[in-house]
């Protein structure tokens, strides 16, 4: 057979409870020969397609790009869906798909785009578990099938993060070790880290910031926030012990980086409760 399908799910609406923010629209898995064609149509939601097994063809701004084993893409709504097996082997994938107001805006949130994405093995377990999800009759369905799709955009996310090529680097790999061990020492920086890699401190910074989008020294004082934010909340520590606690060895040059990316000084979000 040119095509199998050991299942495939559809909700059985055709739009998602307008207060469901997230969607769970259909869920599948299909096993195509060699030369397999899918039919062409316009996307009107949010598909996530993962190679299982050989490899696949689908396309990206008016071309065919290779969909192996191990790889998944995002398509948005308005792009076309043109998928098609390699011509000399068999091809397996799964998918699912998601519509509802946050859908777009979530799956751009985790980082999503319009590529080609390393991913390690296809989750097969929660993609079936979302096929049971949508099965479930009415409102209690519903809310369970959109969970499980937010758990697979998750999953998803976190694959690509793990397996990607530029997370496959061990330099990278060394540098958020060092910093989640050494995080609260004040003279622990962007210096320190670079001397501990052997590496300059710009080559390194270049690097971290091209497979992160982010500088080093802003995941450094993220990784501080986040444990600041705990001993604020948790503990009764003056704001200058909790910034001496967490590596920053001024107060005010604590708060400031504090309020630059919460919005909030830090007297103010122990207040908030």
């Amino acid at each position: 057979m040119a095509f199998s399908c050991p299942y495939a799910r559809f909700r059985p609406c055709e739009h998602a409870s307008p207060e469901i923010p997230l969607g769970a629209r259909s869920v599948g898995h299909h096993r195509v020969t060699a030369g397999w064609k899918d039919q062409v149509f316009e996307v009107g939601h949010v598909i996530v397609l993962w190679g299982v097994f050989g490899r696949g063809r689908v396309a990206l701004g008016g071309e065919f790009r290779e969909l192996p084993a191990e790889h998944l893409v995002v398509l948005f709504p308005g792009a076309t869906q043109r998928l098609e097996a390699s011509i000399d082997e068999e091809w397996e994938y799964c998918w699912w798909t998601m519509d509802g107001p946050q859908a777009e805006a979530l799956t751009a949130g985790f980082g999503f785009g319009k590529k080609i994405l390393r991913a390690g093995p296809a989750p097969l377990d929660q993609i079936f578990l979302l096929d049971k999800a949508i099965r479930r009759p009415g409102r209690v369905g519903e809310i369970a099938a959109s969970a499980s799709a937010y758990r697979l955009l998750a999953t998803a996310a976190q694959a690509c993060r793990t397996h990607g090529a530029s997370r496959l680097d061990p330099v990278l790999a060394t540098v958020e070790e060092l910093v989640e061990a050494h995080w609260a020492e004040a003279d622990f920086g962007v210096e320190a880290i670079a001397a501990a890699v052997g590496m300059h401190r710009s080559t390194l910074s270049r690097r971290f910031r091209s497979a992160t989008g982010m500088t080093l020294i802003s995941h450094l004082n993220t990784v501080r926030l986040q444990n600041a934010m705990g001993m604020l909340k948790g503990g009764r520590d003056t704001v200058s012990q909790v910034a001496a606690g967490c590596g920053f060895s001024d107060a005010t040059y604590f708060c400031r980086v504090f309020k630059a990316q919460l919005g909030v000084t830090p007297g103010h979000f122990r207040k908030r409760g």
